[in-house]
Order: structure tokens, then C-alpha cells, then sequence
């Protein structure tokens, strides 16, 4: 069983998320409800099953991030019928994303917060962009400009520690890592723009 998951890990995942995306054009509840939380929930499996000995002790942090990102998959399901689903969401996704934070920092080493390899320019271009999102949705926000500022202001935190980790991780980690914060951050960009 473990060798078989291994070996079709991409095909299993990528039926999935292609379902999961069906799910989205047709509009259907019940598709969405079985397979988006089947996307984070095929890659804790695959977690688990991986080799033991080539797992280090902080990917702990990132089983709690895919653990909370599920939880924030599963909630925006059902905010449809009530905003406090959108709500806990979005909490939901803020704690993975400050356990993945934890996750990037212990995989770049100790120093990692101390001494920041990224060149200023990349932060303030990240900043700014965080804060021109904001601007765009501020006056759409309501009761939930706090909470969302302050989910905007996490998601840049962590793709500067994304970033942070180039040349202290191997150059395929590193570039598949930074596809993911990257496309996280355009997903929820998106999720922001369609919600308010």
C-alpha cells in the first residue's frame, strides 16, 4: 500500500485536483464537499507514508499548517449558507500559515531570523503589495478589516520566509516551495476578490 501511494502519488493527486476543479466550473456542492478536502488530505497521507529517516523533526509545524488548511478548506465549503464559515476559515488558514512560518524558519536554520538574505527591494515589493490588496478591498471590508489586514499582513511574513530560504535549502526545494507560497498567495488574492 505505502509503495503503491508512493508511486502514484502525481496521478492520484492530480485526479483530484482535477475533479476539485471540475467541481468549481460546474458549480456542484456535493463534488466540492467529497474532493477539495481530499487535496490537503492526499498530501498528509503522503507525509505520513514517506520515509521516516528523511523526515526531519520540524515538519511537524507543516503537518499543523496542512492540518489547519484543511480545516479552512472544509469551513469556506459551507460559507454559502453562513458568513461565520468564512470567518472561522479564514482563522483557520492564518494559524497554517503562521505554523508554516515556524516551518520555513527551523528548515532555513537558526540564523534564519537573525540575518535575512533577501534583498530589501523584495520586501518592500511584497509589502506594497499586501497593502495595495488591502486598499482595493478596504471599502468592501466592513466589520472584517482587521482580521483580514491581519491575514494580509501573515501571507506577506511568509513568502519573506519563503524567500528567506534560498541557498540555505536545495535549489528544487526551494523553487517548488516558492511556486506553492506564491500560488497561495494569488488563490487567496482571488478568494478576497470574489468574496468582497
Amino acid at each position: 500500500m505505502r509503495l503503491f501511494f508512493r508511486k502514484d502519488f502525481l496521478l492520484i493527486y492530480g485526479f483530484i485536483v482535477s475533479v476539485d476543479l471540475l467541481a468549481c466550473v460546474l458549480d456542484s456542492f456535493f463534488l466540492n464537499l467529497v474532493f477539495k478536502p481530499l487535496i490537503v488530505s492526499v498530501l498528509l497521507l503522503y507525509l505520513f507514508v514517506s520515509k521516516e529517516a528523511t523526515r526531519p523533526s520540524y515538519a511537524q509545524y507543516a503537518v499543523a499548517g496542512l492540518c489547519f488548511s484543511l480545516f479552512g478548506d472544509v469551513l469556506l465549503i459551507f460559507q454559502q449558507f453562513n458568513s461565520l464559515f468564512f470567518i472561522a476559515g479564514l482563522v483557520s488558514f492564518l494559524l497554517a500559515h503562521l505554523f508554516f512560518i515556524v516551518y520555513y524558519i527551523r528548515s532555513s536554520g537558526k540564523a534564519s531570523v537573525q540575518k535575512l538574505n533577501i534583498k530589501p527591494l523584495l520586501i518592500l515589493l511584497f509589502g506594497l503589495y499586501g497593502i495595495g490588496f488591502c486598499a482595493i478591498l478596504f471599502p468592501w471590508l466592513g466589520a472584517l478589516r482587521l482580521p483580514v489586514f491581519a491575514y494580509a499582513a501573515v501571507l506577506v511574513v511568509m513568502t519573506i520566509f519563503v524567500l528567506n530560504r534560498f541557498g540555505k535549502v536545495s535549489p528544487g526545494n526551494f523553487r517548488m516551495v516558492l511556486t506553492a507560497a506564491l500560488l497561495f498567495t494569488l488563490s487567496d488574492c482571488r478568494l478576497g476578490v470574489h468574496k468582497f
